[in-house]
């Protein structure tokens, strides 16, 4: 994670072709799977903080969801708040060897 001037986040997000993503999005899926990944508070100066997750090879930024709009980092208001996301995170991360867990990747969108 990079930080610019004002401490937000400024890490550019990885653009990838049709196939490619397609791939990136079953290695993901796979490396889910393993239930390795681990959710990290990225404190910024300012007092707020963001949420890196890593699973396997790929290190991911939480982001909220603007329709319309391209994806920009989540800034938590407080490093408390960014704390209790990441427990929810890990949880899903890591559900545990019983859970019933499904994974869904809809690649019919990928534009590029």
């Amino acid at each position: 994670v990079r930080r610019g001037d004002d401490g937000l986040p400024t890490t550019r997000f990885h653009e990838a072709g049709r196939p490619e993503a397609s791939l990136l999005a079953t290695n993901l899926g796979k490396a889910l799977v393993v239930g390795t990944g681990t959710a990290q508070v990225e404190p910024a100066p300012d007092g707020r903080a963001w949420l890196r997750a890593e699973i396997g090879p790929f290190a991911l930024i939480a982001c909220a969801r603007q329709a319309g709009e391209a994806y920009r980092p989540l800034v938590f208001g407080s490093v408390a708040e960014a704390r209790q996301a990441a427990a929810a995170l890990e949880a899903v991360l890591r559900p545990g060897a019983d859970a019933d867990c499904q994974l869904y990747f809809n690649t019919q969108h990928f534009t590029r």
